[in-house]
């Protein structure tokens, strides 16, 4: 199950539940890219996927473009 936020704590959030994290540059996805730079090396937050927006993600996924 994928979870796709614009947040840091969408990403937690996703994390906790045991979903994929996937991050999206729309609304706060700016700020939070830069939030997820400055994690700690072993933060499995930095391994989050980022796409542009909702449509980009869900058109990769669609085509099967979007890695496990």
């Amino acid at each position: 199950v994928y979870a796709v936020g614009d947040s840091l704590r969408d990403l937690q959030a996703a994390l906790a539940a045991g979903a994929r994290s996937v991050l999206v540059r729309t609304g706060k996805g700016p700020k939070s890219e830069t939030a997820l730079q400055d994690l700690d090396d072993d933060d499995p937050l930095r391994e989050v996927p980022i796409y542009d927006d909702l449509a980009t993600f869900s058109a990769q996924l669609l085509n099967e473009e979007v890695k496990p």
